[in-house]
């Protein structure tokens, strides 16, 4: 059982709650439950796994999960909203006792839904695959109210508020969205930590690919890897180097990469190291 608070800078508070048992009623199989909810993530998971599902140490499992991704200025991301449902079946196969290999096939549904001010790259495309407007504003294209005479000074106009000095024109202001993904994920990991939990030594390998297949509404490719390494210094110190690396093919603007922050590019805000795109206001 586990439960914890804790904080980061790129969720703010962060509440979490698990509930896992090795063997269940009997079973060999490990059941788990997850709960985890932050400033900008909800996440709920059950998974079961049997670990021994052939002789030969091949694993087998299954997840459900909710995942509601709260994107926000505050974390300087694109102001938008992400619910997803899916689940999956994976296999792990143990190539030796520091190398083995994982395969899932699993369904994803996330809906997508704006707020105000999104940028004119998430609108454009939301309404290229399916999407629809949800709300409509307007807005002043010279920027300036009208004005009036003073009544105090004659001689002096005042700015009338709430005007413009010209016509308001409408423009869309909230979009959403829904996408049915299939996805297959393979991956690769190579291990040599002396112990889970704060290594000294040792270091430790993974390779992950994640594939869109045909017949979603959304076809991708996205490619990850990332690694640590652990060396013993004199008087108790720890030396540990660590690096990632990412590429994606037409991913989803939900699945993209973001840089910038603690963790990540130093000097940079959180997430804010990428392409900027204009409001919808403007456009």
């Amino acid at each position: 059982t586990t439960l914890a608070v804790g904080y980061s800078q790129n969720g703010g508070v962060t509440f979490q709650a698990g509930l896992s048992q090795t063997n269940f009623m009997g079973t060999g199989n490990r059941v788990a439950i997850d709960l985890s909810r932050s400033e900008t993530q909800d996440y709920y998971n059950l998974s079961v796994t049997d670990p021994y599902f052939t002789i030969d140490g091949v694993s087998r499992g299954y997840n459900v999960y909710y995942r509601k991704t709260k994107l926000n200025k505050d974390y300087n991301v694109n102001n938008y909203v992400t619910d997803s449902i899916g689940g999956s079946v994976s296999f792990g196969y143990p190539i030796d006792e520091n190398q083995s290999l994982s395969a899932s096939l699993g369904i994803d549904q996330t809906k997508v839904r704006t707020g105000p001010n999104v940028s004119t790259y998430i609108r454009d495309y939301l309404l290229a695959n399916g999407g629809k407007q949800t709300a409509e504003a307007t807005w002043c294209p010279s920027g300036k109210p009208k004005t009036q005479p003073d009544p105090k000074d004659p001689t002096k106009t005042i700015e009338i508020p709430g005007t413009c000095d010209g016509e308001f024109q409408p423009y869309g202001s909230a979009f959403e969205g829904t996408f049915l993904t299939y996805n297959l994920n393979l991956g690769w990991s190579y291990n040599t930590l002396n112990r889970p939990i704060f290594p000294t030594s040792g270091m430790s390998h993974r390779v992950g690919l994640e594939i869109g297949l045909p017949g979603s509404d959304v076809d991708y490719q996205k490619l990850t890897y990332d690694a640590q390494a652990f060396k013993s210094l004199w008087g108790g110190f720890v030396l540990r180097g660590y690096g990632k690396l990412g590429y994606g093919n037409d991913l989803p603007f939900y699945k993209n990469f973001y840089a910038g922050g603690y963790g990540s590019v130093r000097g940079y805000e959180n997430s804010t190291l990428g392409p900027k795109y204009p409001s919808v206001i403007f456009q």
